[in-house]
């Protein structure tokens, strides 16, 4: 299931940022248009102060919101930790 979601996240991503020339990587995005972005490919709302839903998750989206980390790498990350598992 989070497989699917993370496949639909850089899916979104992918289809609506990267083919319109848009960069989703941190250094060319600003923290809002990081939050529009995962808003956008997770179907959220639009107020982020007041959600925890990508703290929440098992791959923690605010981080990449926050500048701490790219989407790719919050994805690689997640799917090493449940390979090992397997």
């Amino acid at each position: 299931m989070l497989w699917t979601f993370t496949r639909r996240l850089a899916l979104c991503t992918c289809a609506r940022y990267n083919h319109g020339m848009k960069s989703i990587l941190i250094k060319d995005t600003t923290k809002a248009e990081r939050e529009q972005i995962i808003a956008d490919a997770l179907g959220c709302g639009s107020d982020c102060s007041m959600c925890c839903a990508c703290g929440g998750m098992e791959i923690d989206y605010q981080q990449y919101i926050d500048g701490k980390k790219e989407i790719a790498e919050l994805n690689a990350e997640y799917h090493a930790n449940t390979m090992i598992g397997h």
